[in-house]
């Protein structure tokens, strides 16, 4: 992979985790992600490396990536809803909110 792509990819991580320490219980799709969570500078960059950086973060164990029956796939921090359960992990199977 290109140093640029790299670059790239690992500002967008960035970013997210930025998005996940202010708002812990964000949920959101790869789309509502670019959408409303990136900066401005990052907004025209393609799902494709947005999603690369979603699968770094899920792989680093600070995200969570939850399939949902309608073939739908969202995004939460490892931290979503663990005050609300006492401590516990829970996914939030609704299809998220922001």
């Amino acid at each position: 992979m290109a140093e640029d792509v790299e670059d790239t990819i690992a500002a967008i991580a960035s970013a997210i985790r930025r998005y996940f320490e202010l708002h812990p219980d964000a949920v959101d799709t790869v789309v509502g992600i670019q959408q409303w969570w990136l900066p401005a500078s990052l907004l025209d960059e393609p799902l494709a490396l947005i999603e690369l950086a979603l699968d770094q973060l899920v792989e680093e164990g600070g995200v969570r990536r939850t399939e949902h029956g309608d073939g739908s796939v969202s995004y939460s921090s490892v931290r979503h809803g663990r005050m609300s359960e006492g401590g516990n992990d829970a996914s939030d199977a609704s299809g998220g909110s922001r």
